[in-house]
């Protein structure tokens, strides 16, 4: 009895550990886009306090210029860090929305290659049922022939 062998296996082979591997990129994408969020969101949170902390002193009068200089520099630099790592957060959302789509790529083209797996196998099969009531068919007017001839004789 033939056996179904699908002539793009290969290739639908092929995809299904592009899709795995696609998985466990965009999953680590999306985990340095989530830990960049977590500095991003410290880094907001304390240029915050840091602000709040140096308006509650020069409200008290405690600070001469120089520390308010001294205070500013630290803040710019903060301000500084915080807009590099929004920066970076932006850029890895990006990477993760693409690494996203060229996933949703892979499994479009491996879902068309299953489909198409799919259509041939039925056709395989309804082949070797065509084949086999041709068989029957055959069968049966040999035997019919037989016993005419049987009968004839």
């Amino acid at each position: 009895m033939p056996t179904f062998r699908f002539s793009l296996e290969p290739v639908l082979s092929y995809k299904r550990s592009q899709e795995e591997m696609l998985q466990f990129e965009l999953a680590q994408l999306q985990q340095q886009a989530q830990q960049a969020r977590a500095v991003r969101d410290a880094l907001n949170r304390e240029l915050e306090k840091r602000r709040a902390d140096l308006r509650s002193l020069m409200g008290n009068g405690r600070l001469n210029v120089d520390e308010v200089m001294q205070y500013e520099r630290f803040l710019h630099r903060l301000t500084q860090r915080l807009h590099d790592q929004e920066a970076l957060v932006a850029q890895l959302e990006a990477q993760v929305a693409a690494k996203r789509d060229e996933l949703l790529q892979v499994r479009q083209e491996e879902t068309m290659l299953e489909t198409l797996k799919e259509r041939q196998f039925q056709r395989f099969q309804q082949e070797l049922e065509r084949v086999a009531m041709q068989l029957i068919d055959e069968s049966a007017i040999a035997r019919f022939n037989r016993r005419r001839t049987e009968e004839g004789l």
